[in-house]
């Protein structure tokens, strides 16, 4: 059995115990599933888009063996994707002038044409649509990683909503901040990150504080950088949010709770006038 093997069928126990809501069960299948164990390593060109987590490259640097092969390999299949490019390029315009040499004399025929193209309204040029379920081996790599960061997220789910462990927590805090399997959102990060903390005090209260602390720079650093991609322009709003605060302001104002609170206030102008007119007679 190769590593890939002995990590599905170690897996297989641990999915059974966390179906039966076993905690630290469920934090280990997380795990499997977040760092990739059910997959060889890519000794190829994709190999290096195959980087878990946002500081998943230290590990090249930790590990100088792993990377040196790899990255030899991406020289070499961009050099290769390099030349073939250059003879693709070649043909295509080889090609091209035969059809314009041809469609001289023959014409143009369009109403049999095997494949149909969608034209672009503003460019006017013929869309050729690929293939359906035809991928890049990065992008099925890419594609297979956020298929296990999912069920990662899944996992430490199962593990903080079962026994409310805190390392769950902390790395559903990770997963959200980084947007990793699950949609970025800062405040769920936090919220996470603050139940780890509560969940053990003594053991989490330092990473905790870190990972805030991280947290609140990558938040500013993201919020530069958009402010940045904008031109220094305000991020521009959805469109409809206009009529949609306008109707909801409308729909406060006439609302029978409104009319009530009107109605108080002119009572209540009325009873203080009343009381400055017998204080006045006195």
């Amino acid at each position: 059995l190769n590593s890939v093997d002995c990590a599905r069928a170690s897996a297989r126990l641990w999915k059974a115990a966390a179906n039966k809501g076993h905690g630290e069960a469920s934090l280990r299948v997380g795990d499997f599933y977040y760092y990739q164990r059910f997959r060889q390593p890519d000794q190829s060109k994709a190999g290096l888009a195959g980087v878990v987590g946002p500081f998943g490259w230290v590990r090249y640097i930790l590990y100088p063996e792993e990377s040196l092969p790899l990255l030899y390999q991406y020289a070499v299949e961009s050099f290769d994707d390099w030349q073939n490019q250059l003879a693709g390029t070649e043909t295509t315009t080889h090609d091209d002038q035969q059809s314009a040499s041809s469609s001289s004399s023959s014409g143009a025929r369009h109403d049999d044409e095997e494949h149909e193209c969608q034209v672009d309204q503003e460019s006017q040029q013929c869309l050729a649509s690929e293939a359906p379920g035809k991928m890049t081996p990065e992008q099925e790599l890419q594609h297979m990683m956020i298929s296990d960061l999912e069920m990662a997220a899944h996992y430490y789910r199962m593990a903080a909503e079962t026994v409310d462990n805190a390392r769950a927590h902390f790395n559903l805090g990770f997963l959200y901040e980084w947007g990793l399997g699950l949609k970025q959102d800062f405040p769920l990060a936090k919220r996470h990150y603050d139940l780890a903390a509560s969940g053990n005090p003594k053991e989490a209260e330092i990473p905790v504080a870190l990972a805030l602390l991280a947290m609140s720079i990558h938040e500013k650093c993201l919020k530069i950088y958009k402010t940045w991609q904008l031109g220094g322009r305000s991020e521009p709003a959805p469109p409809g949010l206009a009529e949609a605060q306008r109707n909801v302001i409308m729909s406060h104002l006439w609302s029978w709770e409104s009319v009530v609170v009107v109605v108080l206030i002119i009572f209540l102008v009325y009873l203080i006038q009343v009381r400055d007119e017998l204080q006045q007679r006195r």
